[in-house]
This record gives C-alpha cells, structure tokens and sequence, in this order.
C-alpha cells in the first residue's frame, strides 16, 4: 500500500492507494479516516486502484481554512483530486457530478 499526499485548493489530502485497474475511491464517514478501510482495501486491491482519502480536517490530511459544507468537499476531494500520473480522476469521475 502506498500513502501520500497531494495538493488541493485549501490544503494537502492524505490517500492510501493499491492494486491496478479501474479505480475504486473509498471516502471516509465523518469523524473518521482512511484508517477504517486499512482490512478492506487489500482484498478490494486484487481487483481494482483502490483510492482510500482523507478528507480535509480528518485524519492526516491538513485541516481546511474554513468551515466546508458538502459541495466544498465534492469539489476539492473529488473534481480537482488527480492522485496520479495513471488516473485523472476528473474524467474517471465524471458522472459524480
């Protein structure tokens, strides 16, 4: 498994990611973190890119500037997230929007 961060408006946003193929993103309840799938995300890895995230102001992802509604999270954690050279998220997750 791998861990990193990569820069949003607002901050940095913690992922774990493993496994190849379609991507799998994994977003976290409230009050909570990535952690919570840290048992799943091996077995979901045999047949997807799992993307598990930390929301800004949980876990180990930066804590925002301001208070954040919903559509804030939508638009930084899934628009604007590319978490990797493989994977553009933007066009991965279009139908998101």
């Amino acid at each position: 498994m791998k861990r990193a961060y990569v820069d949003v408006p607002g901050g940095q946003v913690h992922y774990r990611t493993e496994g190849r193929g379609r991507p799998l993103i994994l977003i976290h309840q409230s009050v909570c973190s990535s952690d919570e799938y840290s048992r799943v995300l091996p077995l979901l890895a045999k047949n997807y890119r799992v993307i598990a995230m930390d929301t800004l102001g949980y876990g180990e992802s930066d804590k925002p500037p301001r208070v954040y509604d919903i559509p804030d999270y939508e638009e930084i954690d899934v628009k604007r997230l590319s978490l990797s050279e493989e994977i553009d998220l933007i066009k991965q997750l279009a139908y998101l929007s």
